[in-house]
């Protein structure tokens, strides 16, 4: 039923826009960010307690995900200039970008990205041909681990829970 309701909201302000404004997909709701929404902060237990579980968990988040983005795209039926809208950061993006997060991870050492998030993210990537990562300020530290991922077209690094600057 929700689903259709985010079907039903994305094809009407599609429609009400008359290519005078942008419609985007919703962020995607993947690795960690999925999983804290079911689990909660028991996921950071999973990562010890059923690590194997978790990575089954965060597969059949990135299906999930491919299967929701690919419907809101459905619904929304627009693109721009070869790309489509982007309603997180960049305003527009080339192909078929989707916007992504790595909240979740922000607590997380940088291995554990690399174990339990990177390689999830990158199929999404993969498969949309780019992602656009905004990270908070008590992310940063996850930065080396997101650059190895191939096709992140934009990254909005911000100040907040950060005492430093980023730029």
């Amino acid at each position: 039923d929700w689903v259709k309701r985010m079907e039903n909201d994305l094809r009407y302000w599609s429609d009400q826009s008359g290519n005078r404004w942008g419609i985007s997909v919703p962020i995607t709701i993947d690795g960690f960010n999925l999983c804290m929404q079911i689990r909660g902060n028991q996921t950071y237990y999973d990562i010890y307690d059923c690590p194997a579980e978790l990575s089954r968990f965060l597969q059949a988040g990135v299906t999930l995900n491919i299967d929701l983005v690919e419907q809101a795209r459905a619904a929304i039926h627009m693109d721009y200039d070869g790309g489509v809208y982007d309603y997180f950061n960049a305003g527009w993006m080339p192909g078929s970008a989707i916007p992504m997060s790595v909240d979740c991870y922000n607590l997380c050492h940088p291995d554990v990205y690399a174990e339990f998030g990177r390689s999830y993210q990158q199929q999404l990537v993969d498969h949309f041909g780019g992602g656009n990562f905004h990270i908070h300020g008590n992310g940063r530290h996850l930065l080396p681990e997101l650059a190895k991922l191939k096709g992140c077209i934009v990254a909005s690094i911000g100040d907040d829970g950060s005492p430093v600057k980023a730029l």
